[in-house]
């Protein structure tokens, strides 16, 4: 069974990501692993705090998880099997360790509204994408599911090079689950321009590739988000992919990268080389 695990911090847009993730096991006929990770406050790191402090944010934090579990349980007429955790510590480093344990299919977080939300919980989301070895699917604040149907792979001169090679047998899986269609876009900077389309042609349109995805379409631009932006308005997708880099976050500036998954209108999904 596919497992989907929802790191949760009951924010509005953590818990719509929860939902999100619900409806998503429905179709897939996965599972759910809510995950909430305790973090003391700042100022309790610098005094020490008494157990009985500990324990009642334990205890709000269980009654919360449990909450949120029978709602889900109530939104998918307990088809989907729902498993709550607790953990403390680093949100990035907790979620990290607990996926080597129960090894998901996915990993759903929620990207938040407001600038202060954004801070706090977008933080944690980043860093999690940054380093997660999981495909991670981070859904705006508000967006509700929908079975995608037109996918959006926005992928460097490397990664069209490697054909997205270690990423081929879970993109067939999507396609097969969902029957999508996918769309392959290359952001090029002035001094790329034509770079793509040559390894494109040598390269990405092997037999097995192609099957996947047969076109590959080039946006010139400045920013990775400005020209995924002006790519979407004429041609809307439900889903976008992204493919992080070890040693580079996206290849650009990571301040571009951070627009593109904060400031997304549809669900984006990193999947590391």
């Amino acid at each position: 069974m596919r497992s989907i695990v929802v790191p949760v911090n009951f924010s509005p847009a953590s818990n719509n990501a929860a939902r999100y993730a619900a409806d998503l096991a429905t179709v897939i006929g996965g599972n759910l692993q809510l995950i909430h990770v305790l973090q003391m406050p700042f100022a309790a790191l610098e005094y020490p705090t008494p157990d009985s402090a500990f324990e009642g944010l334990r205890e709000s934090a269980v009654t919360q998880l449990k909450k949120l579990a029978a709602e889900l349980n109530k939104r998918t007429a307990s088809r989907v099997q729902v498993e709550m955790d607790i953990e403390q510590g680093g949100v990035d480093y907790k979620v990290r360790k607990y996926c080597e344990e129960v090894k998901p299919f996915l990993v759903v977080m929620g990207s938040a509204g407001s600038p202060l939300d954004r801070f706090i919980a977008g933080s944690a989301t980043l860093q999690t994408l940054r380093r997660l070895s999981y495909p991670l699917l981070v859904i705006p604040e508000g967006v509700q599911f929908e079975q995608p149907e037109r996918i959006l792979l926005a992928c460097d001169l490397e990664d069209i090079h490697s054909g997205m090679i270690g990423a081929t047998g879970f993109l067939r899986e999507l396609k097969d689950l969902f029957a999508a269609r996918f769309d392959v876009v290359n952001i090029t900077t002035p001094a790329e321009e034509g770079q793509g389309e040559l390894v494109y042609t040598y390269e990405a349109r092997r037999a097995h590739m192609k099957e996947i995805f047969p076109e590959l379409h080039f946006v010139h631009t400045y920013t990775v988000d400005k020209g995924i932006g002006e790519y979407l308005k004429d041609h809307p997708a439900d889903w976008l992919i992204i493919f992080p880099k070890k040693h580079a976050f996206y290849e650009l500036h990571s301040s571009q990268a951070k627009k593109v998954v904060l400031h997304s209108p549809i669900p984006v999904m990193s999947i590391h080389e």
